[in-house]
């Protein structure tokens, strides 16, 4: 081959290379930080950001941001600086044309639908992110997004609060803010809920302070992972290894919280919509379980607390109310050196008891528009006492403060199962009156059997007092139900227990006694 050929084929081959690395390497990065400039000079006025590095890699399909640091300012007297410091953002298949995009929608917002999404990148990596402020101190170990996206329609949706109105109502007056004026903040919010959406969530050990007047709270978040969330609807998230520690309430610690789905979007798009605060925001919103698990509070100078559980949901909410809803806890430990009140160490004390397990669940739900509310699922129990179960269906229940006055009990349902709560009471009025506790039980049953047995109310009263009789020769159970013919006032409801008589001889009243 002649030497001039061969020179030939080397030139073209340099060319070749320059040109693949021209347009894999070179042209990329540019466009990259072009875009990245271009991203971070749209930040909002007074909020400056700077970074040491930024790299886009072709082949691996990755972006990655170093020293990244943003500083602004929170309005007020004297107004309060902040500082983002985030070491490095690894971004997996990144828009590129991303800044171009989000400036078209600037330019145009209102050709975006509700549900039309820029999508950001495949995958997100934060490392090493410090937040600090003279009222909020953040350190974050890594966060991890999966399918960022951000929708325009929300967050350039026509009347959007700017961000000197957010300022302004951030800042502290002499009076307390109106609701009218907490506006700006709320549409914002809900900007922010239906703005984005990501298909997980994970992030690594947190550390949070919080300097507020009087109050300076700090707490450490192990691990946080989140389910699929999108414009408001979020299908679960988990946050495990909570340790909370305040001057004023004392020490926390909660091994685990889960969440179960939750659904904004329907309230938040009514705010970018502009519609008044009022308890109507509220309806569409449906929260599932929270639960948490393993708790130990410490209150100051105080032993601990043990919980095994707590919960609260599902909850929805429709004509401005919460029309359904759970809550309850389960084996609260608490001892008699924990409730300073002499009474109450006097009860504990006449019962035989230095601690009790209580455990507890109330589970409603609330027809608003026929007035009737069902309350079922409902228990008190004391591991060392016994249970008390509940159940009511109740009428005329309206949404305003009158309510209770106005309302009505159709049915009712009471059962005690007895761990040792009558003998307990028992051995406590033989103590009192100097008898045996066994005569004492007699001498009580006996007085309960001993009831007239006539027609009419007399009957009724004597079958309520055998079947408290029968309870307490054998402490097993006690049911007591009342169905009367048309639903009883709670007014005339009241009124009735202040009399024994009077309750037993209402209509559509049982009681029984040691029944499965």
């Amino acid at each position: 081959m002649r030497p001039s050929i061969v020179i030939a084929a080397v030139v073209v081959l340099g060319f070749a290379v320059g040109g693949g690395y021209y347009g894999l390497e070179v042209f990329p990065q540019r466009r990259f930080r072009a875009g990245l400039d271009q991203a971070l000079a749209t930040l909002p006025p007074g909020t400056t950001a700077t970074y040491k590095s930024a790299h886009y890699s072709v082949l691996l399909r990755q972006a990655v941001v170093t020293g990244l640091a943003v500083h602004g300012e929170i309005p007020g007297d004297p107004p309060q600086p902040f500082d983002v410091v985030i070491d490095s953002i690894e971004t997996t298949n990144p828009n590129l044309g991303f800044p171009d995009l989000w400036a078209h929608a600037v330019a145009n917002p209102a050709s975006f639908a509700p549900d039309t999404a820029l999508p950001v990148a495949d995958a997100v990596a934060i490392k090493g992110a410090i937040v600090r402020s003279a009222a909020f101190n953040l350190t974050e170990a890594s966060v991890q997004l999966a399918k960022l996206r951000l929708y325009p329609w929300a967050l350039l949706h026509d009347g959007m609060p700017s961000w000197r109105e957010i300022q302004a109502s951030l800042k502290p007056g002499s009076q307390p803010p109106e609701l009218a004026d907490l506006r700006p903040i709320f549409r914002a919010e809900a900007a922010a809920i239906l703005g984005f959406a990501y298909d997980s969530y994970a992030a690594g050990a947190a550390n949070i302070r919080e300097a507020l007047p009087g109050i300076d709270v700090e707490y450490d978040i192990r691990e946080m992972t989140g389910d699929a969330f999108d414009r408001g609807v979020m299908r679960g998230a988990s946050l495990r290894g909570i340790t909370l520690n305040d001057n004023v309430v004392g020490a926390l610690a909660i091994d685990r919280v889960a969440m179960g789905a939750v659904d904004v979007r329907e309230p938040m798009t009514r705010l970018i919509f502009g519609d008044a605060l009022s308890a109507s925001l509220l309806n569409g919103i449906s929260i599932g379980r929270i639960e948490y698990s393993g708790i130990t509070a410490r209150p100051p100078g105080q032993p601990a607390i043990h919980v095994t559980g707590f919960w609260l949901g599902p909850v929805a909410f429709a004509d401005g109310m919460p029309v359904s809803g759970e809550l309850g806890w389960t084996d609260v430990r608490v001892s008699k050196l924990q409730v300073p009140d002499p009474r109450v160490w006097d009860a504990f004390n006449q019962l035989g008891l230095e601690t009790i397990t209580v455990s507890f669940t109330l589970a409603y739900d609330w027809d608003v528009a026929h007035q009737r509310v069902s309350i079922h699922d409902t228990m008190l129990k004391v591991d060392e006492l016994g249970t008390l179960t509940v159940s009511a269906d109740l009428t005329n229940i309206v949404p305003n403060a009158a309510g209770m006055d106005q309302g009505s009990l159709a049915h009712l349902r009471l059962r005690l199962e007895d761990a040792s709560l009558v003998d307990r009471l028992l051995r406590m009025g033989a103590a009192s009156s100097g008898a045996d506790p066994a005569a004492y039980r007699a001498l009580i049953v006996g007085m309960l059997r001993q009831q007239p047995t006539g027609a009419g109310q007399g009957t009724m009263i004597a079958a309520a007092a055998r079947a408290a009789g029968d309870f307490i020769t054998s402490p097993q159970s006690l049911t007591i139900e009342l169905s009367p013919p048309a639903p009883i006032p709670f007014i005339a409801l009241r009124g009735a227990m202040m009399s024994p008589v009077n309750l037993a001889t209402m209509p559509g009243l049982t009681v029984s006694a040691n029944e499965p």
